[in-house]
């Protein structure tokens, strides 16, 4: 997999090739490219697959490269990397977009180059969706990786979401459901600044505007729309009252 480091440190641009090269001997680093416009020339230039973008730089966002190509023209996998941890995550993480926060951990780098490698299809989607949730300019919407790209989903479409270990199934408003290989955690973090979604059981990640119903039998449940019942844990009944008034 040939690819491209921009970065406008030096020591990062030295410290990621050199654990590449230790770590991820498939990647072969083509070119060290210090600013945004050097990455878009040898972009255009050497078509790598895979390209490490610092999203702080002197001059320029990594972000603006997305704007000298158009969605078609995004062939390859970007892995976008840097030092803030609040920068943009929550932008990242809903449209599927892979990040590294430095310092790298070489876990996380192996990770990330071996879901690049897998993927076998553009990154367009996520590109725009990446663009749309950080410009704020759509709704926020859940990225779920499928076999042939991904799928988008408005929060609004949630009717609840059922935790099973490492995964989580997702119910939509219309009857369907979708599997995810990321656990409950992982969703009632990413939608935490919604507050339409409550953590009502460990189990059970619900979005209160699908609540039909609250009957205490059983030890208390929720009927949603579809009459769909979750359960609700004990503990996490004071705070559900007081979310639904």
């Amino acid at each position: 997999m040939k690819a491209i480091i921009v970065d406008d440190e030096t020591k990062a641009r030295k410290m990621l090739k050199a654990m590449l090269a230790d770590l991820c001997p498939e990647v072969e680093v083509l070119e060290e490219c210090d600013d945004l416009p050097n990455g878009i020339k040898a972009i255009k230039r050497l078509s790598p697959q895979l390209v490490f973008l610092d999203i702080e730089m002197p001059g320029h966002s990594g972000l603006e490269l997305l704007e000298f190509f158009s969605e078609h023209e995004i062939d390859f996998q970007i892995i976008f990397t840097t030092a803030y941890d609040h920068y943009a995550i929550k932008a990242f993480k809903l449209s599927a977009v892979d990040y590294l926060l430095k310092p790298i951990s070489p876990v996380e780098l192996k990770q990330a180059v071996l879901r690049a490698s897998k993927r076998k299809v553009s990154t367009d989607d996520s590109i725009v969706k990446l663009k749309e949730n950080l410009q704020g300019e759509a709704k926020l919407k859940l990225a779920i990786p499928q076999l042939n790209g991904f799928r988008f989903i408005d929060h609004s479409e949630i009717i609840f979401l059922k935790g099973e270990r490492a995964y989580a199934t997702i119910f939509l408003k219309d009857g369907s459901s979708v599997l995810a290989s990321r656990n409950l955690k992982y969703f009632e973090e990413l939608l935490a600044s919604n507050t339409a979604f409550f953590r009502c059981h460990r189990s059970y990640l619900v979005n209160l505007d699908h609540v039909k119903e609250y009957v205490r039998t059983d030890g208390g449940n929720l009927i949603l729309q579809g009459e769909k019942s979750v359960s609700v844990s004990a503990d996490r009944m004071p705070f559900l009252l007081e979310r639904l008034g």
